[in-house]
């Protein structure tokens, strides 16, 4: 039996989407006074993610449902990346011995990110705060670990480096860049507005450290939605064995 990559590449990044934008407008329908409730007391539009995925039913029961089910295809993927579109060109590079550092080092961040977003999936913010907010520092910090690494193997993982860079290659790597760069200015913005409303209490401020957490995951979910570019996906031709999987 085969399986089109395209297929599940579509598939694991369009699941923890969908269960994204469920679970907010979920909570901003049917939960919202609650959901915007923090200890300053002030008025606020948009709840923060961990309020709509943990607090209330049933957002927390689709967001871990979604977020397990995405399990597999996500380290499948991970797998599979590393495997066929990394290693190949390690015997051919001029400096493999850093490239091959540099690309398990990656791939490490991404097997850490992938697991620590379950555990701050089935450990809420309200039944143990402390795994919980630990394993979303992690998710952050390896997540944008795995960008930069990513974008720096991109540069070293040409044939020959003399060669110029294809068009798809060029864009590929302008897409990584800006969008990792949005992710940091989104991310960066959010612990400004978080501290800033634990600080003074002002009304909407928590609102926008939400708006700007929103983006930070839409564009986490974006840069690992390019592997469906670099592979040129469009390709039918593309295809994963099932027991080439086992391989891994």
């Amino acid at each position: 039996m085969d399986l089109h990559f395209k297929h599940l590449c579509y598939f694991g990044f369009s699941l923890p989407l969908g269960a994204f934008i469920a679970c907010i407008f979920l909570s901003m329908y049917k939960d919202f006074e609650s959901a915007n409730h923090t200890h300053c007391q002030v008025d606020n539009i948009f709840p923060s993610i961990s309020a709509c995925i943990s607090n209330f039913f049933p957002q927390n029961t689709l967001w871990r449902l979604c977020i397990g089910i995405d399990s597999f295809p996500r380290y499948l993927i991970a797998f599979i990346y590393y495997n066929k579109y990394y290693i190949p060109k390690t015997n051919r590079m001029r400096k493999p011995t850093i490239y091959l550092y540099l690309i398990k080092l990656g791939f490490l961040f991404h097997i850490i990110e992938l697991t620590s977003l379950l555990i701050l999936t089935y450990v809420s913010s309200v039944e143990i705060f402390f795994i919980h907010m630990i394993s979303f520092v992690i998710f952050l910090i390896t997540s944008s670990f795995y960008m930069i690494l990513t974008i720096w193997t991109y540069y070293l993982q040409r044939d020959d480096q003399s060669k110029e860079m294809s068009i798809r290659e060029k864009y590929s790597k302008k897409l990584k860049l800006w969008t990792f760069l949005f992710y940091l200015t989104c991310f960066m913005m959010s612990l400004y507005f978080y501290i800033r409303h634990n600080t003074y209490c002002e009304p909407y401020i928590y609102s926008l450290f939400s708006l700007m957490e929103y983006l930070t995951v839409l564009a986490n979910i974006f840069y690992h939605s390019i592997i469906i570019y670099d592979l040129n996906l469009n390709n039918n031709t593309f295809k994963i064995s099932l027991i080439e999987t086992k391989n891994f």
